[in-house]
């Protein structure tokens, strides 16, 4: 709203001429206006304040009651009287704007020497208390308290935590600060809007309860005049109310604020205004809304520096608003101005592309290139933070993998025991192990774990366990401390968290000991044929190829049980030499080496790494079929699915005769 007209209404409202109803709000969802005095449903509200707080703290009911049904109706008659002498006389009126604007201006001058003393002695207050004795001494006015309130919020905030509660009380039951309240609620409708959303800001970081008279009452008369707010009142109201619990009043001025923010956006021209605004409003922000940033941002997005795009990536991972126009854009001014970055900017960037399933392999490999390069990584936990990252979108950052294992065969002392299960986990998953130099990394890894052996809980122990399996080591100590009957029971016990993960783990430990190091003898307990990778849905489009090459349907089995419990989409047979096919019919017989058992694994895109390597359980399938003696055709189903069927059949017959086993 224009400032002269803000002026304008506040010096009607003071001169008394006639009272000029603030700017009716769309926000309610009602048509009928209700002023926060005026409201019978805010009376309930108001009245129905827990009893502890009105006794221990801003005691506005016991001595002073106020009586809501009188002041309404005093308050309805003194309306009506005045509207009906404006009607009468709107020159008359008109003239007294004048002289009582005249006065009001004289006043607001003197008014200003007097706030800017205040201010002055406020600076040399060290304590609450001197604050509030301060204001006592004082005229009470808007300004005045809503500095007061911001001065005790500052002081309060950067005290030690064991002061925080004595002087919050003391601030509690001071006068000057159940003087100033009550002000407050008596005035709230007519003070500035910075004054107000300030008093509301600093009263409930303070610790006044939300469910109270002063802060309800604020709530209400902010909602009903949010018309009138600058923007950057509107951006400290959002931040405010971001901190409460969810109420009638709360939810009803987060809407107002979103709707007013969607009218005003086009004329926003801080972009880090606007942004700042969403981010607050996070999820809960309409789709509309949403869109509505998007295309703002869109328009602006040839003026947006580096830190302005790392900030709106941000924000669009607040909000979980995957806009790939803007994350495109972004990515690109990012790779263009990597230097100064941190490891701390990449990370926070690298979670939102994790949140919004935004794949960029271009700005990874650029990240990686830049980290290896430019930045020097003074711990293991900064290369841990980003690996980890790195792991959860699914890329392979070869370069800063090979770094971390030099880091830990050169220090394996520097690992603590969170940082070791992470590391296991990124190799495994990743599939990667770093070459000339895997059996120090290994055994590093293996020396660090079995130094918390007697600590770690049997779920970490497990999870261990499981990624050095994966990657086809065996920690001797680890898994002797495993196989433990005790350890397994407890793993095991029946309603357990996490059951069935826990089951698929061992079950993978289990089948790795018997294919990949069969001169080791489990315990009976452990689990004995049980899946580790349940079959997923046949595709449709596999099957439909492999009957158009083999023209025959009995030349194929589709979910199909394999040994170990593991499971494959379809098998076929052919000869040793795979020229031909053989019917799948015939009873298998292992000591036939003039038959050749291929098998079709159809994986989805969360089996597969962004560089289309196999992931750690995947992976571990296809080395134990294949150490079974099968041909392993792996099958990415959504590149699949994009081929035509000319081109399906050709891929096909590629996969199944290609000499490569």
């Amino acid at each position: 709203m224009n400032h002269n007209i803000v002026y304008l209404i506040r010096t009607v409202r003071c001169c008394g001429g006639f009272r000029v109803r603030p700017t009716r709000t769309y926000m309610l969802g009602t048509n009928k206006y209700k002023s926060a005095v005026q409201s019978t449903n805010l009376k309930k509200v108001l009245v129905n304040i827990p009893g502890s707080w009105l006794e221990s703290r801003l005691q506005f009911l016991p001595q002073e009651t106020r009586d809501f049904s009188t002041e309404v109706a005093d308050v309805n008659e003194q309306r009506d009287r005045k509207t009906q002498l404006h009607e009468q006389s709107s020159m008359n009126a008109l003239n007294v704007i004048r002289e009582s604007a005249g006065d009001e201006r004289n006043l607001q001058m003197e008014g200003r020497s007097q706030f800017q003393l205040f201010t002055d002695a406020l600076e040399t207050c060290k304590t609450p208390c001197d604050v509030l004795d301060l204001l006592a001494t004082f005229g009470y006015s808007s300004k005045v308290i809503s500095s007061s309130f911001c001065a005790l919020w500052k002081l309060i905030k950067n005290m030690p935590a064991d002061n925080k509660l004595s002087e919050r009380q003391m601030i509690f039951e001071h006068p000057a600060f159940v003087v100033a309240s009550q002000y407050l609620l008596e005035h709230s409708v007519n003070i500035w809007g910075k004054d107000l959303v300030c008093s509301l800001h600093a009263a409930f970081n303070l610790g006044v309860s939300q469910n109270s008279l002063l802060i309800q009452t604020l709530l209400r008369v902010c909602h009903e005049r949010l018309n009138e707010f600058s923007d950057n009142c509107l951006l400290h109201l959002v931040c405010t109310i971001q901190k409460m619990e969810k109420c009638k009043n709360v939810d009803a001025l987060q809407l107002g604020l979103q709707m007013v923010v969607k009218q005003r956006m086009p004329e926003i021209s801080d972009i880090n205004l606007l942004q700042s605004m969403m981010k607050h409003f996070g999820k809960g922000a309409k789709l509309c809304l949403k869109k509505q940033f998007e295309n703002r941002v869109l328009k602006q997005m040839h003026s947006l520096t580096s830190e302005n795009a790392k900030s709106i990536f941000n924000t669009l991972g607040v909000m979980n608003y995957t806009s790939i126009p803007i994350l495109d854009g972004c990515s690109k001014k990012i790779v263009a101005n990597l230097p100064g970055s941190t490891v701390f900017d990449f990370n926070r960037i690298l979670n939102t592309c994790y949140i919004l399933r935004y794949y960029n392999v271009e700005m990874f490999l650029a990240i990686e290139s830049y980290v290896t390069t430019f930045i020097k990584l003074r711990s293991i936990k900064q290369l841990v933070m980003l690996l980890s990252v790195f792991e959860n979108l699914h890329f392979r950052p070869t370069k800063l993998l090979d770094i971390m294992a030099e880091m830990v065969i050169n220090h394996p002392e520097s690992l603590d025991l969170k940082d070791l299960l992470i590391i296991l986990w990124v190799y495994s998953q990743l599939n990667y192990v770093p070459k000339g130099q895997d059996q120090q990394f290994f055994e590093a890894l293996s020396c660090s774990l079995s130094s918390y052996l007697l600590t770690i809980c049997n779920v970490d122990l497990l999870k261990a366990v499981f990624s050095f399996c994966i990657l086809g080591y065996f920690p001797q100590a680890a898994l002797n401390h495993l196989m433990q009957k005790d350890v397994l029971s407890d793993l095991l016990k029946p309603g357990g968290a996490n059951l069935k993960r826990i089951e698929r783990m061992l079950h993978t430990v289990s089948v790795c000991l018997k294919v990949d190091r069969n001169s080791f003898s489990e315990p009976a307990s452990m689990l004995q044929q049980k899946s580790s990778f349940p079959i997923a849905l046949t595709s449709t489009e596999v099957r439909e190829v492999l009957q158009t090459i083999l023209q025959d349907t009995r030349k194929f089995r589709h979910n199909v049980q394999l040994e170990h419990g593991y499971y494959a989409h379809f098998e076929i047979k052919m000869d040793a030499e795979r020229k031909k096919f053989l019917p799948v019919t015939e009873a298998h017989d292992p000591a036939n080496l003039s038959a050749q058992r291929v098998v079709f694994l159809c994986a989805s895109r969360n089996s597969f790494c962004l560089d289309m390597c196999p992931r750690g359980n995947l992976a571990v399938k296809m080395r134990h079929l294949k150490a079974l003696g099968y041909h392993v055709i792996l099958i990415h189903c959504l590149k699949f699915q994009d081929l035509g069927k000319e081109e399906a059949v050709k891929f096909l017959k590629e996969k199944i005769f290609s000499a490569d086993n």
